[in-house]
């Protein structure tokens, strides 16, 4: 059984609005999204409050079509380390992607990249291999911590259910992934009035698989269901084997 729906949409209004997205993207994907931060053609979002724990805040970035943070060389050490020392006053200790494997080998959690240039204030701190007391997990997971002795943030190492802050890292030629995903069907429209926004069908209603029965000279009756919403208003059209009931 397929619907058909017949939105009444003229094809040359469609060309347009491809268009003009596409064109508006291209713009966009140039600058950081609001809340972002911008350093060497990469975007960093500081979670400053939260609630999840290192393999919560790796989901959540991937749901912003970023990463949780892995950092490259010391200038992106040197920009990450500065806006904590000014932000952070509480202090806390920051997730990065960085582990450590059972191997020992340190590596990026997000690609699988060795880490070649570490920032732990020094080898002793780089080399504990602590336990955490109540699970009996390794403590492995690399973190921004704020250094008293040196008075600035360095690596350390965090627990990996604990919950803390963390750092999101978006490539700014992916923003436009971020910026489409926020945009709803109002997305360039310049009328105000909602009434008179064109919007493609959408099912809300549609009935499941039904069986049909047939005894002798009795026949099941069946209802097929289907409702949508859009402007202008849907029509259906329902079909059986291409043929229209």
């Amino acid at each position: 059984m397929n619907i058909l729906f017949d939105a009444g949409w003229p094809s040359t209004v469609m060309v347009v609005i491809l268009l003009e997205l596409s064109s508006t993207m291209s713009q966009q994907s140039d600058d950081c999204p609001d809340g972002w931060f911008e350093h060497n053609g990469q975007c960093y979002h500081f979670y400053i409050h939260s609630d999840k724990n290192v393999q919560e805040a790796t989901i959540y970035c991937g749901q912003l079509f970023s990463g949780l943070v892995s950092i490259n060389n010391q200038g992106e050490h040197a920009f990450i380390q500065n806006w904590l020392d000014i932000h952070d006053v509480a202090r806390q200790k920051w997730f990065t992607s960085g582990i450590r494997d059972n191997s020992g080998a340190l590596l990026w959690d997000s690609s699988g990249e060795g880490i070649t240039t570490d920032f732990f204030p020094d080898s002793q701190i780089r080399d504990q291999k602590l336990k955490d007391p109540v699970t009996g997990l390794q403590i492995n997971v690399i973190v921004y911590t704020f250094s008293e002795s040196l008075n600035h943030y360095m690596w350390s190492w965090g627990q990996q259910l604990v919950n803390g802050p963390f750092i999101c890292e978006l490539s700014k030629s992916d923003t436009w992934l971020l910026y489409q995903s926020q945009r709803d069907y109002s997305y360039g429209n310049l009328d105000e009035h909602p009434s008179s926004w064109e919007i493609g069908p959408s099912i809300t209603l549609l009935s499941g698989d039904t069986i049909f029965y047939e005894f002798g000279d009795t026949i099941t009756t069946i209802v097929l269901e289907c409702q949508a919403t859009g402007n202008p208003a849907p029509t259906y059209r329902w079909f059986r084997k291409q043929n229209t009931l």
